[in-house]
């Protein structure tokens, strides 16, 4: 062989081994990231790729976390809803004895549910009746530990004891022979202790009798009449031998008397505000035993902690792949990635378990400060406290479904709810329109004449009722005058309302699933268009 030939071959077989270098540095990459793909969407019940790296099987991590997770949160959510309870019946059966206590000639049909109505509202009509409730209620405050058979003190601290407030406009005449009034529409409100005041008028100026009084044409310029007052209530549940340690708590409550409509009736309401206090028992610092609290909130904590922790090392890994997908794919089919496809990569279940962690911590943080009683136990903290619980278990659950997807049955199911999303999403967009457009025909025209069309909240809330056939027949009958105008409407009303949303609009609903499922089923989309991510998978 010539020099000339053995240099040119030697030139070319340089050449082709520059190229097959060049087209292994382009696989490997595309190889990689499909690898990172298919590791990405693989079944975590299923083996690894390499058996010497990860043994023959394995069980996810997330699993084994989310279990105890769970084990520890619901065994705290229990505890928190026991405790709870305890102090919600506490807090309802105080009010009712306050109720009976202080408001006269109260009754037990006033303690029924609202609905329906066993008697009228609590309210008073004449002046001496108003005056006789006013006095009734400054007296027997002082009186409660005489009265009560639990053991609730008058406060005896002289920033906590009794007063009334009043709030009245400043000027209300009326003159009969021309028909001319004199206004002024300025409010005014002044307090007294009652405890210092042994005046029947409680030393107000200008007082009650001339605020609710009509001489010489003046108007009635009261507006509302508080009378405020603070309780030390001892609490001692001899019925849960468990724990009969005692609990101690300062109510303070108030009783208005409502006349800001000026209609001729004054409603009586009481609300009270209780919160726990630290007491001293036999003279020493007293605090209740919550080492089993403090326990299983730890440990949940711990889990939730590690839980939160691989989510977001999840999130931010997924996020990453996300990108250098879309970057590459476009760059090798010319057409970018869908925002489905995007999403199906990012994990939408993994956010959703992660910011269910972050309420849970927020929850188990404020259950265990309540129970050391850093802070006042009060119903606003146990209700902000339960509704995070709440909301956090229910995200916390919906992210475990993940791993029920990888199963071939509910695979199905989950592939039909995403199917359905959008068209369910825009049949409810029509369905809100025709809701709220019926809502209010029924509020405006049977208001006045039907009790649960009273208000547009109320409105709301038979109408979403009438959804699932709840009372439809108490509804029509509610109307006392057979055969007048609002009584046919209202047949009408409801008869149509039934028929679109009963009748119409759950069967779309179950059309929409019905289709999805047969789509989803028959893999029609799946195999005859596949979407670019897919293909890119399954070169």
């Amino acid at each position: 062989m010539s020099s000339f030939e053995m240099t040119f071959t030697g030139e070319v077989g340089a050449e082709d081994r520059t190229d097959q270098k060049v087209r292994e540095s382009d696989v490997a990459p595309e190889q990689s990231l499909r690898s990172a793909l298919q590791d990405h969407f693989q079944n975590p019940f299923g083996g690894c790729r390499s058996r010497e790296a990860c043994g023959p099987g394995r069980t996810p991590l997330k699993l084994l976390v989310l279990a105890f997770k769970l084990i520890f949160v619901i065994v705290t959510l229990v505890q928190f809803g026991n405790k709870r309870a305890s102090f919600s019946k506490y807090l309802d059966r105080n009010n009712l004895a306050l109720k009976r206590l202080l408001l006269q000639d109260w009754s037990t049909l006033y303690e029924t549910m609202p609905y329906p109505p066993a008697t009228g509202l609590y309210a008073i009509y004449s002046i001496d009746d108003f005056l006789g409730h006013i006095n009734h209620t400054v007296h027997k405050v002082s009186k409660l530990h005489l009265t009560s058979v639990g053991s609730l003190f008058a406060s005896s601290d002289e920033d906590h004891q009794v007063t009334i407030c009043v709030e009245y406009y400043d000027l209300g005449v009326y003159n009969i022979s021309t028909k001319d009034i004199q206004f002024d529409q300025t409010r005014r409100r002044v307090c007294n202790n009652v405890g210092t005041n042994t005046s029947d008028d409680y030393n107000l100026k200008p007082t009650i009798m001339d605020l609710i009084r009509g001489d010489n044409g003046s108007l009635v310029r009261l507006i509302r009449v508080e009378v405020g007052f603070y309780v030390d209530s001892v609490h001692i549940d001899m019925g849960n031998t468990a724990d009969t340690s005692p609990r101690c708590f300062r109510i303070h409550g108030t009783i208005l008397f409502d006349n800001s409509d000026i209609n001729g009736q004054i409603p009586v309401q009481l609300h009270s505000d209780v919160w726990e206090m630290v007491c001293t028992l036999n003279g020493a610092p007293f605090r209740r035993d919550e080492t089993g609290i403090y326990v299983l909130g730890s440990f949940s904590i711990l889990f939730t902690s590690f839980s939160l922790i691989i989510c977001l090392r999840s999130v931010f890994k997924s996020f990453r792949l996300c990108c250098k997908t879309k970057k590459y794919i476009k760059a090798k089919f010319g057409t970018p990635l869908s925002m489905s496809e995007q999403l199906e990569i990012v994990s939408i279940k993994e956010i959703i378990t992660m910011i269910g962690d972050v309420i849970i911590l927020i929850g188990l943080l404020i259950f265990i400060v309540l129970s050391s009683s850093i802070v006042r136990s009060s119903a606003l903290w146990y209700d902000v406290c339960g509704s995070l619980f709440g909301i956090g278990i229910i995200m916390t659950c919906f992210g475990a479904l993940h791993f029920l997807s990888f199963n071939k049955g509910f695979h199905i199911l989950f592939d039909v709810m995403g199917k359905s999303l959008l068209p369910v999403l825009r049949f409810l967009g029509c369905a809100v329109v025709l809701f709220v457009s019926f809502a209010l025909c029924g509020w405006i025209v049977m208001g006045p004449y039907h009790i649960k069309f009273s208000s547009i909240y109320s409105t709301f809330r038979c109408l979403f009722g009438l959804i699932s056939g709840d009372e439809i027949y108490v509804t029509l009958a509610a109307i006392d005058d057979e055969f007048s105008f609002p009584w046919w409407f209202c047949a009408a009303f409801i008869t149509l309302y039934t028929t679109i949303f009963t009748l119409v609009a759950l069967n779309i609903l179950i059309a929409i699933f019905t289709t999805a499922y047969e789509s989803v089923k028959n893999q029609t989309i799946r195999n005859q268009v596949k979407s670019t991510l897919i293909r890119f998978m399954d070169e």
